[in-house]
């Protein structure tokens, strides 16, 4: 099983979580950055899916997308792991 769901306390936007793993007695640290992405930013395109592919796309590159929560009609909540080096 690869995955573990654990529920975390709110945050707000653009907040970093960091989780410790302990598995047979090796820890792993994972970190993980949570960012709320304006519709308003989105100048060049008005087409949401374009909009949020660029944002994708254009990240930092040390993370990888990993859930894309609801969007509103204002915003959009990406969830982003980083990777290992």
């Amino acid at each position: 099983m690869p995955n573990v769901s654990i529920q975390l306390p709110m945050i707000e936007a653009d907040q970093s979580i960091e989780v410790m793993v302990t598995v047979n007695g090796k820890q792993k640290r994972y970190n993980y950055r949570i960012e709320i992405f304006p519709w308003s930013d989105c100048r060049e395109t008005v087409n949401k899916a374009d909009c949020l592919r660029q944002v994708i796309e254009n990240y930092d590159q040390h993370w990888q997308l990993i859930q894309i929560g609801e969007a509103t009609q204002n915003d959009v909540t990406l969830m982003f792991k980083q990777i290992a080096n």
